[in-house]
């Protein structure tokens, strides 16, 4: 599977998809900015991230706490622990995301 991890203020929201979707075609709305992707599995309810997973079309390593935010999302747990007080997901400066997606974003997720 392929995920992203967007962010708007501090709240973080991944988002999973197959691995047909390119990562740079996956949305969560406006004004919600991608912070954090890769690729994972599924394996006895726990999700893995694979390591030095990275998306190439959005040009975003990603984070260590990936793997614990994606198993979160998957049992369920409420919107509050998915808020990022520590900004341990920081949201990239323009010169890190791919231009293609960057122009995307002016429009869409409203940075």
């Amino acid at each position: 599977m392929k995920y992203v991890i967007f962010k708007k203020d501090d709240l973080l929201i991944p988002i999973f998809s197959n691995e047909m979707i390119v990562h740079s075609e996956i949305e969560a709305g406006k004004g919600r900015v991608p912070v954090s992707a890769g690729f994972c599995y599924c394996k006895n309810g726990y999700i893995t991230v694979e390591e030095d997973s990275r998306s190439e079309s959005l040009n975003l390593d990603s984070n260590p706490r990936d793997e614990t935010i994606l198993n979160w999302a998957l049992c369920g747990y409420p919107v509050s622990v998915f808020l990022d007080y520590e900004n341990h997901y920081p949201i990239p400066n323009e010169g890190n995301i791919n231009e293609a997606v960057l122009i995307k974003s002016q429009d869409h997720w409203g940075i």
